[in-house]
């Protein structure tokens, strides 16, 4: 065998076994012995030289074909060789094992050609030499062996040599197909030209292709790969997926080309790189061209699975890897996103087309996370179809919980924005389950939508609004789901962290942004999440899994902290501050030493320790406060701030703020002093009395039992520390300090001794002894301030003080005996203020007078305020000339809008209401509101300003509302009042609940303190406030008292009172009570037994409230009728007014012409002037009334009162000419009510001096004791006489001005001296009757009037922001219609409304009659004008009756409501009659009452008489008196008023005692009119004879009257009376109103008969079985629509069973007062016609000169149309009886319609009542017929 053959075998054996290396390759190159045109592939032959030339054998790098002898080998035998060398190759390189991944071909190949390596070389040089030697006629045998060989060197990892390979056998096939194209780049390998069908190469080329794809997977080269691109694309005629789509047109190879499409799928995506995030590290390789490499890959297995019928999973075979590729492409392209949509977009189109399914949520979602990067507006539609693909296919929670974020991140902005944002909001703040896929992009899509909330937040924020808190929110639910997310310590915490940690830093600025305009819960979660963020991710950064974080969260803490701290700074609730400083402080405890230096947390420390009170949180403070201060002891600081104090007051030196924020922290923890005994005497003394000082507010805050024992003990160690001889001054001063302290906190004992001594050897106190003089004097005034009270101290202490200024030129030398001046400054308010409480008005301006002088040379800018102050206090004594001095140089101190220029505004203003100058104050109060819109002084405040700014509201409205009553605008006087006193009320309770909240132990300060303790008020804080509660209550009582409601009036002057007492005004409080109550009819329940014991009163120190006392006096006095006492009273009040100071007359106009007030003009625009700049503003003068009062207008004032009060009782005592006397020294009244008082007592002097004239008149000398009836004469044409008489009468008239706006007592004073003086006059001249009838009832109509405003402004509904708005002036009301087209015309023309009034004397009734179309007819009847016919006659005027009334009255109330024993034996008969006598009593009286007060002038309440038959009546009559007066002369006969003759004609024929009343009336109005005749020859028997023919003869010729109802307008005086019942009324319609103000409300009102529907309250009490029993059938008869009840009611149902319904029947006790207080139902907008069935239910109150109450007024003042009630109280049978009676009657109880209105049901009910006047006259109706529709 020959050296080749056994060569041969040796490369066979080594091929077999794949052993092969370098030497093998040589050898088979040897002898195949390759031709030298044949080339070898490069790297073979570069192989094959650098491995020969390693090894023994030098084989030459290049060797060239040699003849087949040289190798030894005979041509056959090498075709042979290379044939079997490719079997054994392939054969051997199938068996190998293949590489588990592709082997570095650097370290292998190149370094040495061994094992499959070298086996493929050998097979390639076997290939070439076989295709060099083969026909190309032959098969594609060659061929396919070469891709064989490349696909093993695919399987070995070999691809360098297997694209050699696929370049070769590319080239062979192109060279088979005709053509020669040279692969010029490595991606030029795929190319082909065209390819026939039925050509071999067409499977071969598309084998080719997958395993050069293959092969360029194994390299990993971006550029191989991405320049392949375009020949893999579908359209490309030789692509892959081209070519093996055409072979499989082959039913043969079909099969074949669906899996080889498979195979080129599963290629492709090799190509690309991994999709997982965890790869998304930077490449070379394009994300774009991987997407579309991954989207042929998709086409390749759509089409493989449609060549093979593969049913595929399509979500989880094409959908899920699609969704994979897709978010690898989003997230790592990096192109502009407009094209990175329209890619993916035009993908997914595409390959949803042809897979023929709906998009999955995992596609939606990424289609819309790259519209919305790209601005498109398919990014919402998109994420709403994901949102419904979801919820359709049961996603988790998670999942759609993203989807929803997502549209809200995408719809902010929009229109939509709001609502999305909402419900994203709920999704955060919801359970969102989930794997851990899900909950990672939900993380992501929260973080998109905090970036986009935060950017509408940055540009909301400005304007606010709903959208930008919505946006706010987000941020803070964004950041807080990811401390969700973060979780606990589960296996994937560390990737969770990993994914936080990228976006931490936005989602931390962004809420530390937020912060700042969010509230405190949100800010509190909002930061604490990102501490907890920023903590989780600094300690999972320095762990051992951790990664690097920005250094900005590592300082998370110190920004939280500060915003916490900033949130301490802006809260304006304590608690809330609190709050906010301790988590400020507990971010900080285990951040680094230098992240809590750089947070300041020592500052935060200290104030942590001067707010604090919980005590867990005060033991770290302490211990951090203690080493703050050890630094500053040890730093040498206490050392320094000792030396200083040696000379200079306490404060002088540097004060420690952590000594003082320790000091609390002792204080309230309990825990001793901080001391340290090592310190010298005076630096442990400095230490301890900086505590003591510092911890001073706290102390005086608590009420003393709260004071723990520790200020004892320091105040020991400062005694201790502070000897007497050593630091006497030192020692001083602590004891001011202990005085500020509640009483009973530290024991002073001897200290208190020591401040008369005086020490001459100071020791270490040299440099204090000149403060020692004001500290004693500061004792002294602390210790006078202490119960008990010392004036008389506190006085001395003052005028030390005053000695010390007055020594003092200039602040220097001020300073030089004060230690300190500041809160010296403060000492002196506190004085002034318990000056002021006291009442000690002298005192309290002494101090402002020294409190200026201090100022001024402080230069202080309180200045004004406290000259304003001064100013305002000397005007509310009555100086007002010091007032207006003093304000006028206020004014030229202040210049600029502030609080300063707007109290000023108000003071002087007030002391213009003082001096009368109403249009002046009204121009000040312009100018007050003016400051207070341009200095925003009723803005929002802090805590600090709020309650300063309700107290000046309110001061406003006090002096608003004060010239709202001046100028005549009641209303808003009114309304303004209980402004004032409710804005004090808010200041009462927000000091007290700031002192609560304060207090030790008081809890926290968001507690809601509304309590208002009286004896709150004794304490400092309430000083000032005092004055100004009193004066708000005093003000608003007396304007209800100026309304007439005197029940109102005295609660306010009651809680009045209450405050008062507190200070030292309780006398001029209890002198208020009393008036109020005197005048309110209740004198000797007022005044008791003070009349003689006013000596043992307390020390007097106001001469107004010394004479308060005696004018009180004089009032029960007035009211006993007892005039020698009232003018004693007065004289006693007079002595104390002449013996005070300030009486003399001052000029004031000269001295206040300066004064002036800015003029309004619009609103103007503040401008700080520049100090180069002197701005001038142009003002208008308003100048002070040129008048001259006197210095103390306040006494003068009183003074006048006295004197007009000792003129009228002189009046009463006969002594007229020292009435007019006194009358002439009363000084000129400064108000309107003063002034119409000064009238009323000059009229009634001139209209006694007219009585006084009268009496002397032959003609008139029986006026007073006539009946006079205006108009009398048909036709007056007398012009008056000139009687001496007349012309007094006329000027008394005339005295009374205009009557509006005054109150209601003396509106009713003023038209009773009118009307009076009127109607007596009218007897001597024709007097029109509306210049009578209005004075008559103007009263009562203002009275209503006045009710009706002061219900409608009680139920005005103001908020609290609203009290706070500044007031403004009021409107003065326009005049009314004239009073006959207002309240006479509107009357139906069957009713007649009669008004009957007393005069001020009560012996006088005044009766005025009113009907549509008629002018008033008006009648004066003296009570006892039948006395002067008849001296013998029994007198009987209205006290008597009046008298007789209440007895009877009484009485009956007593039987039947005292229960007695009836099972004695006759006890029932006695109890019978004892009640059927008082029936005859009662009959008698209203006989009496008829015929004397009424006599013959009854017919004033009968019907309109028939005209033609009273024409005929008044022929006869005139005819009857000519024929039996004997006359004097020719006189015309006068010609009377028909209505005279209607008063015969409604008498009847049955009496001739009242006839007899009106002939003497005719003859006094003929007498009076001027006819002459002997009234001695009158022979009135004849004439009444013949006139009782001529009514008998009117009575058969008229016919009956028409159906006729009368309504009595009753004085305050007349409710008691059942006039109703009088003998000759008892069967009429009559009803009563109380004014014709309400007559006309229900005429207006004009409502349609009473449809049948309402609600009945039937025995609530449950005592009245009887009742019930007897009435409940006819209740339950009524229908279905009537509500019925017994059980009691409340008061809201009670009102609104009467609002709400038509009809309300009552059936109990009383009138209902003990279910609803008046005044709740008189404030309803609409009441039902009312039954109110029970004891005294229509009964009316008397008040003396206020207006009358009940509960009946109450129902008509609500709008009631009728109520029907008693008088008295009744028995409760006869009750039943007319109840039941009165529903038949008028048709109630069966439903019929009577046609009878309720009135004349009534009238019918009397007579169902067993006793008939004691009960049956009982029954009232207070109101207007009403019938039963």
């Amino acid at each position: 065998m020959s050296p080749s053959h056994i060569e041969v075998g040796a490369i066979k054996d080594a091929l077999s076994a794949c052993k092969c290396s370098a030497t093998t390759v040589a050898a088979l190159q040897k002898l195949l012995d390759e031709p030298a045109t044949g080339k070898t592939p490069a790297t073979a032959r570069k192989t094959t030289a650098r491995t020969t030339a390693k090894t023994p054998a030098k084989t030459p790098a290049r060797t060239s074909r040699t003849p087949a002898r040289q190798t030894g080998l005979s041509p056959q035998e090498k075709l042979t060789l290379a044939t079997e060398v490719v079997n054994i190759s392939l054969k051997a390189l199938s068996d190998a094992p293949k590489t588990a991944r592709r082997r570095s071909l650097d370290k292998t190949y190149k370094d040495k050609c061994t094992g499959p390596a070298a086996v493929v070389e050998c097979a390639r040089l076997a290939f070439s030499y076989l295709g060099s030697q083969r026909d190309r006629d032959v098969g594609m045998q060659l061929e396919n062996g070469m891709l064989v060989l490349a696909g093993k060197c695919v399987a070995h990892g070999l691809d360098v040599l297997a694209l050699k390979e696929l370049r070769s056998l590319r080239r062979r096939l192109c060279q088979h197909l005709g053509e020669d194209l040279k692969a010029e780049a490595t991606a030029d390998i795929m190319a082909f030209p065209d390819i026939p069908t039925d050509s071999p190469v067409l499977p071969l080329a598309a084998s080719l292709q997958l395993t050069f794809l293959k092969a360029i997977a194994l390299q990993r080269r971006a550029s191989v790969v991405e320049s392949c691109l375009e020949h893999l694309q579908p359209d490309t005629p030789s692509s892959p997926i081209a070519l093996l789509l055409r072979q499989a047109n082959s039913p043969s190879a079909k099969a074949k080309a669906a899996r080889q499409l498979e195979s080129l799928s599963q290629t492709l995506f090799s190509l690309c790189p991994s999709v997982a995030p965890a790869d998304d590290t930077p490449t070379t390789f394009s994300p774009a061209a991987a997407f579309k490499l991954q989207y042929l890959a998709f086409q390749a297995r759509l089409r493989w699975w449609k060549l093979a019928g593969h049913e595929a999973n399509i979500e989880k075979e094409f959908w899920n890897p699609l969704s994979k590729c897709l978010s690898a492409f989003s997230r790592r392209a990096k192109g502009p996103a407009d094209d990175k949509y329209r890619l993916v977009n035009e993908t997914v189109r595409a390959l949803e087309a042809e897979v023929r399914d709906s998009t999955p949520p995992a596609i939606l979602k990424i289609l819309s996370s790259l519209a919305h990067a790209a601005g498109s507006p398919d990014a919402i539609r998109w994420t709403e179809m994901l949102q419904t693909a979801q919820i359709q296919s049961g996603v988790s929670e998670a999942q759609l919980a993203a989807s929803t974020i997502r549209i809200a991140t995408l719809a902010l902005g929009g229109d939509n924005g709001a609502a999305e944002l909402r419900t994203a909001l709920d999704c955060l703040s919801g359970k969102a389950r989930g794997d851990s896929a899900d909950l990672d992009a939900l993380v992501v899509e929260v973080a998109g939508l905090r970036r986009a909330a935060v950017k509408v937040y940055a540009r909301e924020r400005a304007a606010g609004g709903a959208l930008c808190k919505l946006s706010q929110d987000t941020v803070f639910a964004c950041v807080h789901f990811l401390t969700r997310y973060i979780g606990s310590g589960d296996a994937r915490r560390s990737d969770r962290l990993l994914i936080v940690s990228k976006i931490a830093k936005g989602a931390i600025d962004s809420v530390l942004l937020c912060c700042r305009q969010a509230e405190w819960e949100v800010l509190d979660a909002g930061l604490q999440d990102c501490h907890f963020l920023a903590k989780e991710l600094v300690q999972w950064a320095d762990g051992p899994d951790g990664a690097e974080i920005e250094d900005d969260i590592r300082h998370t803490a110190a920004k939280v902290s500060n915003l916490y701290w900033l949130s301490h700074q802006r809260a304006t609730k304590p608690d809330l501050a609190l709050l906010a400083l301790r988590k400020s402080v507990a971010v900080l405890k285990e951040e680094p030493a230098a992240e809590r230096q750089a947070a300041h947390l020592c500052a935060k420390l200290e104030r942590l320790a001067e707010i604090s009170q919980t005590p867990k949180t005060l033991g770290l403070v302490t211990d951090a406060l203690r080493q703050v201060v050890d630094e500053h002891i040890q730093s040498g600081t206490l050392r320094a701030a000792a030396d200083q104090a040696a000379a200079l007051p306490l404060d002088a030196g540097r004060m420690l703020k952590s000594v003082r924020s320790l000091a609390l922290l002792l204080w309230k923890r309990d825990e001793p002093h901080f001391d340290d005994s090592t310190l010298p005497d005076d630096h442990r003394g400095l230490l301890l009395e900086w505590q003591f000082e510092y911890a001073l507010p706290e102390l005086i805050k608590a009420r003393p039992e709260q004071v723990p024992a520790r200020a004892e003990s320091l105040f020991v160690a400062l005694m201790d520390v502070y000897a007497a001889d050593r630091f006497p001054v030192r020692r001083l001063r602590t004891v001011v300090t202990a005085l500020r302290l509640p009483e009973g906190s530290v024991q002073l004992g001897k200290c208190l001794l020591e401040l008369d001594a005086r020490w001459t050897k100071p020791a270490k106190d040299k440099g204090l002894v000149r403060f020692w003089d004001h500290l004693s004097a500061s004792a002294r005034a602390l210790r006078a301030l202490r119960n008990p009270v010392d004036i008389t101290a506190a006085q001395k202490a003052l005028e030390t003080w005053q000695g010390i200024v007055d020594s003092s030129v200039s602040l220097d030398s001020l300073q030089q005996h004060v230690d300190p001046i500041e809160p010296w400054v403060a000492q002196l308010n506190l004085l002034a203020d318990f000056f002021a409480m006291q009442g000690a008005a002298h005192s309290e301006l002494r101090t402002l007078n020294l409190l200026v002088k201090v100022l001024e040379l402080q230069e202080h800018s309180a200045l004004p305020g406290v000259i304003t102050r001064l100013g305002l206090q000397y005007s509310r004594a009555g100086f007002t000339t010091k007032a207006g001095v003093l304000l006028a140089r206020a004014q030229a101190l202040l210049t600029e809008p502030s609080e300063a220029r707007l109290r000023w505004c108000l003071a002087y203003a007030e002391y213009l209401l003082d001096i009368g100058c109403l249009d002046k104050a009204g121009a000040a109060l312009e100018a007050a509101e003016q400051t207070a819109v341009e200095a925003d002084i009723v803005g929002s405040k802090t805590r600090s300003t709020r309650t300063r700014t309700i107290q000046l509201v309110s001061e406003a409205c006090y002096v608003y509302s004060r010239h709202a009553l001046e100028t005549g605008a009641a209303d808003d006087a009114f309304r303004l009042a209980r402004a004032c006193v409710k804005l004090n009320q808010r200041a009462w309770a927000n000091i007290e609940g700031h002192q609560r909240r304060a207090s030790p132990g008081s809890g926290s300060e968001s507690e809601a303190v509304v309590s208002m303790t009286h004896d709150a008020l004794q304490g400092a804080a309430f000083w000032a406030f005092v004055p100004a509660l009193f004066r708000g209550l005093a003000h608003l009582a007396a304007m209800f008292a100026h309304n007439g409601l005197f029940q109102e009036a005295i609660y306010y002057a009651e809680q009045a009172k209450r405050v008062a007492d507190a200070g030292g005004i309780a006398l001029r409080a209890a002198n208020m009570v009393d008036a109020l109550r005197i005048r309110g009819g209740e004198g000797q329940k007022a005044w008791g037994e003070r009349i003689d014991g006013r000596e043992e009163d307390e020390i007097e120190r106001d001469t107004c409230d010394a004479v308060g006392k005696y004018l009180n006096a004089a009032l029960v006095a007035r009211d006993l009728r007892d005039w020698e006492r009232v003018n004693n009273e007065l004289d006693a009040a007079l002595r104390i007014i002449d013996a005070a100071p300030g009486l003399e007359r001052v000029d004031l106009a000269d001295q206040v012409a300066a004064l002036t007030i800015d003029k309004p003009n619009g609103r103007t625009t503040r401008k700080a002037p520049t100090k180069a700049t002197k701005v001038t503003k142009v003002t208008k003068a308003i100048k002070v009334a040129p008048r001259k009062p006197e210095e103390c207008s306040r006494l003068l004032a009183l003074r006048a009162r006295i004197l007009r009060g000792k003129a009228n009782a002189l009046l009463e005592l006969g002594q007229i000419d020292a009435a007019h006397d006194l009358l002439q020294h009363v000084a000129p009244p400064f108000d309107r009510e003063t002034a119409v008082q000064q009238q009323i007592a000059q009229s009634r002097h001139l209209a006694r001096k007219a009585l006084k004239e009268l009496a002397s008149d032959f003609t008139y000398s029986t006026l007073l004791e006539s009946t006079i009836s205006v108009p009398a004469l048909a036709t007056d044409t007398r012009r008056g006489r000139a009687a001496k008489f007349a012309a007094t009468l006329r000027a008394a008239r005339e005295c009374v001005g205009s009557t509006t706006a005054l109150s209601t007592t003396t509106l009713r004073d003023a038209c009773r001296s009118a009307s009076s003086a009127s109607i007596l006059l009218s007897a001597a001249g024709p007097v029109h009757p509306l210049a009578i009838a209005p004075l008559l009832d103007l009263p009562r109509i203002h009275a209503s009037q006045r009710e009706l405003a002061v219900v409608r402004i009680e139920e005005e509904k103001r908020s609290s922001a609203d009290l706070l708005k500044w007031p403004s002036a009021g409107e003065v009301p326009t005049a009314d219609a004239p009073f006959q087209e207002q309240y006479i015309d509107i009357i139906p023309p069957v009713w007649t409304a009669v008004s009957l009034s007393l005069n001020e004397a009560r012996d006088e009734l005044v009766a005025t009659r009113y009907r549509a179309g008629q002018s008033p007819f008006v009648l004066r009847l003296p009570m006892v004008r039948h006395n002067s016919r008849d001296p013998d006659e029994e007198l009987f005027d209205f006290c008597a009756g009046k008298a007789e009334l209440t007895e009877i009255i009484e009485l009956s109330n007593f039987s039947t409501r005292n229960a007695r024993d009836m099972s004695a034996k006759g006890a029932r008969g006695e109890w019978w009659a004892a009640r059927e006598a008082l029936d005859t009593r009662l009959a008698e009286l209203l006989t009496s009452i008829e015929n004397f007060w009424l006599g013959g002038f009854r017919g004033i309440f009968g019907a309109r008489p028939n005209a033609h038959a009273l024409g005929r009546f008044q022929k006869t009559f005139q005819d009857i008196l000519h024929r039996n007066l004997p006359r004097k002369g020719k006189a015309a006969r006068p010609v009377f008023d028909p209505r005279i003759l209607e008063l015969f004609v409604a008498l009847g024929t049955e009496d001739d005692e009242p006839l007899m009343d009106l002939l003497y009336f005719v003859v006094d109005i003929m007498q009076f009119s001027g006819d002459r005749f002997a009234y001695d020859e009158v022979d009135f028997d004849a004439i009444a004879i013949a006139t009782i023919d001529a009514i008998r003869d009117y009575h058969d010729a008229a016919p009956p009257p028409e159906a006729h109802h009368t309504i009595l307008i009753l004085d305050k005086d007349l409710h008691a009376f059942p006039w109703e019942s009088l003998p000759s009324l008892r069967g009429l319609s009559i009803s009563r109103l109380p004014s014709l103000a309400a007559l006309r409300e229900r005429i207006i009102a004009a409502a349609p008969p009473t449809p049948r529907r309402g609600a009945s309250i039937l025995n609530p009490s449950g005592d009245l079985l009887q009742t019930q029993k007897t009435l409940q059938p006819y209740l339950r008869g009524l229908g279905r629509e009537w509500a019925h009840q017994t059980a009691p009611p409340s008061e809201s149902e009670l009102a609104h069973l009467a609002a709400d319904n038509d009809l309300l029947l009552y059936f109990g006790h009383g009138s209902g007062a003990q279910f609803a207080r008046p005044r709740a139902i008189r404030k309803l907008g609409r009441c039902a016609t009312t039954w109110l069935m029970g004891c005294s239910s229509a009964a009316v109150t008397e008040h003396g000169e206020f207006e009358p109450s009940g509960m009946v007024l109450a129902y008509l003042a609500a709008g009631a149309p009728a109520v029907v009630g008693t008088l008295w109280d009744v028995t409760d049978r006869d009750c039943d009886r007319a109840a039941i009676r009165l529903g038949e009657v008028w048709g109630l109880w069966d439903g019929t319609e009577t046609g009878k209105s309720l009135v004349e049901a009534v009238v019918q009910s009397r007579d169902a009542c067993y006793l008939r006047h004691l009960n049956g006259a009982a029954f009232v109706v207070y109101g207007v017929p009403v019938y039963l529709g």
